[in-house]
């Protein structure tokens, strides 16, 4: 019986492998993601990344969690204009740009966070995110090198640390 239960567990991490593969392996196309910004300029989320390294952080008025981090990365963003330059704030919320920029300045006094809004496609089902807030590490092709599902400590030096190295490579 022990080595059924054994085969049996082998069994399911060669299983679980072969899913957690296909997830990482998913076919991200930035080209099916339109974005908008503060002066309603449209573009491709693939043009908005020119090709570079880059951080998506992705965030919605209604998740608590984001409204808690807001802040916080705004303040990251602002000591840290060298990978600033490199991080792009996403709201994937579907009210209009106009209420979205409204609330970050009036509800989360936060004028000076950029973010733009996804207007066209969907974030979940292109690149995998399950929950709100999520900071996808990208690489020149736009592919998800790695993924933090929840908030972010952005005042933790380790996440400065990451970050830099992640546009170094």
């Amino acid at each position: 019986m022990g080595r059924f239960v054994f085969a049996a567990l082998v069994g399911a991490v060669v299983l679980i492998s072969a899913f957690a593969g296909s997830a990482s392996a998913l076919a991200q196309d930035a080209s099916k993601i339109g974005v908008i910004d503060g002066n309603g300029q449209a573009a491709s989320l693939e043009t908005v990344l020119d090709g570079r390294r880059a951080v998506i952080h992705l965030w919605a008025t209604w998740c608590a969690p984001c409204l808690e981090e807001l802040p916080e990365l705004a303040d990251f963003l602002a000591a840290e204009p060298h990978l600033a330059s490199h991080v792009v704030v996403l709201s994937v919320d579907t009210a209009p740009y106009s209420r979205v920029e409204r609330f970050l300045r009036q509800r989360l006094m936060l004028p000076e966070l950029a973010s733009l809004k996804v207007v066209k496609g969907e974030m979940g089902s292109e690149f995998g995110v399950r929950g709100y807030p999520t900071t996808l590490f990208v690489d020149e092709s736009a592919s998800v090198v790695e993924r933090r599902t929840g908030m972010v400590d952005w005042r933790d030096p380790a996440t400065k640390e990451a970050l830099a190295a992640h546009f170094v490579k």
